[in-house]
């Protein structure tokens, strides 16, 4: 042991201040980091160094000097040596202090050049090993492993913890900001919602046509707006009777029929349809809030129309289709009669007049009532226009030639059920030309093709039965 401290040691301090740091090192079982320490002798100046930290030395009566490393100190005895003096600019002098043999507890003899024996005693501190600094800026410092890797996890542990929480934080205030983005990119740019309601309700139809339009779910879309609904007839005590309310209720029956719900969508209906024959404006009204209404009041038996057809009830079917159908050809019709409509509006409308008599002149074939059924699909075929440049480009809706092909094939089908074999032949063949037509000048022709393949298979049936 006394050779490994003299190795240690031999060499390494050039004054006695360096030789009692590493006496202080050696006790204290671990090389100290270190960045600065002073010497206080007397009332004098301080002695400062920057590569050492914590060390306190402070010298007191009779030569000894006080060692302090955070809350331990050793004393130790120093006898006079001229070797050790103070220079003028308050610095220690460099003189070489031979090796030292030192051993805890005993009595330990620094030899000088001179041969000079200078005598160190130690007095023991308590074995705490945890200590303090007086430095208030250093950090806890400890020579035992458990509570070193304590401190160190508990750093660590700090650490993720103030990771993770600023990730949450981040993620959250990103995904909160995401989300009202969207709900103002659908409120100001794809669907305005109706001002009379509040901002929950609003939030609720921006859910709706997210379910309508970008991720479909028609059932979920139902949901949004029974829960508009309540809101706004419970909460917001709103009138049922307000056209914001109807629209929404014909939108709740819409989402139900798409979704499946075929009697919860007729209940929809009928509870619109009651509404609006109930709020009919009187003739003094404005033109353009008449003919709004009564459009809705069109479409509204339309659809009530084919969902008793599609249920079964006939006779409510051709109800809610005959008030459609004479709504739409009355002369005096403020829908199609309009001189301010455009072309586009105006193959619109048209389109939907066939909608209604098409969807009547098939009640009355599945009826079997053919000659109720055939002067309403020829009605429905002249009503299509002649010139068809406009209808290149657009949606199958208003592609004229694919129309005017299942209307075609209608007849061939009436005439059949009439028993007129050669008039359903004529009608099949005009229909499987008007098909491979539209096919070939429409981009999207998919009624083109059904068309063309229904009216094919009617043809080679009519052959079989022909020959």
């Amino acid at each position: 042991m006394e050779e490994n401290i003299r190795r240690s040691v031999e060499g390494k301090g050039k004054n006695i201040i360096e030789h009692i740091i590493h006496i202080a090192n050696f006790y204290w079982g671990s090389k100290i980091t270190i960045i600065q320490y002073f010497v206080q002798v007397g009332e004098q100046k301080k002695y400062r160094d920057n590569r050492w930290e914590g060390i306190n030395i402070q010298q007191g009566q009779k030569g000894k000097y006080q060692i302090s490393y955070k809350t331990s100190q050793i004393f130790i005895g120093i006898q006079k040596s001229n070797t050790f003096k103070k220079n003028k600019t308050n610095k220690v002098n460099q003189g070489r202090v031979p090796p030292l043999l030192w051993r805890r507890g005993q009595t330990s003899l620094f030899h000088n050049s001179t041969r000079q024996t200078t005598k160190a005693t130690t007095i023991m501190p308590p074995t705490k090993r945890t200590i303090t600094t007086n430095n208030g800026n250093t950090q806890n410092f400890s020579t035992n492993p458990y509570t070193e890797s304590m401190q160190k996890l508990k750093s660590q542990g700090k650490l993720a913890l103030k990771v993770t929480g600023y990730t949450l934080l981040s993620v959250t205030a990103a995904t909160a900001l995401i989300w009202q983005s969207y709900h103002w990119y659908i409120e100001y740019y794809l669907s305005r919602s109706p001002a009379s309601l509040n901002y929950k309700a609003k939030l609720l139809l921006h859910g709706a046509y997210f379910r309508e339009h970008v991720v479909p779910d028609y059932g979920m879309a139902a949901f949004y707006l029974e829960k508009v609904l309540q809101l706004a007839l419970e909460e917001q005590q709103l009138d049922e009777q307000h056209s914001d309310m109807i629209q929404l209720r014909l939108r709740l029956a819409f989402d139900e029929w798409q979704a499946g719900h075929l009697f919860d969508a007729i209940t929809q209906y009928t509870r619109a349809w009651t509404l609006l024959v109930a709020t009919t404006p009187s003739s003094s009204s404005e033109t353009a809030t008449t003919a709004k209404h009564q459009e809705d009041m069109i479409s509204t038996a339309k659809y009530l129309g084919d969902l008793y057809t599609k249920v079964g009830d006939n006779e409510k079917a051709e109800e809610f289709l005959t008030w459609a159908f004479y709504a739409v050809t009355k002369p005096t019709s403020d829908i199609l009669n309009s001189n301010d409509n455009s072309n586009s509006d105006n193959n619109g409308l048209i389109l939907r007049k066939i909608n209604i008599i098409c969807s009547l002149a098939s009640l009355y074939a599945m009826q079997r009532q053919f000659h109720l059924a055939l002067p309403m699909f020829l009605q429905a075929l002249q009503l299509i226009p002649e010139n068809d440049k406009d209808s290149r480009d657009v949606d199958d809706g208003k592609q004229w030639l694919c129309m005017k092909a299942i209307l075609q094939n209608q007849l061939s089908e009436t005439f059949y059920g009439m028993g007129k074999s050669d008039e359903s032949m004529g009608w099949a063949q005009a229909s499987l030309s008007s098909s491979s037509d539209g096919m070939a000048k429409y981009k999207n022709s998919k009624d083109c093709r059904e068309c063309g393949g229904v009216v094919s298979n009617n043809l080679g049936k009519l052959l079989e039965v022909s020959h």
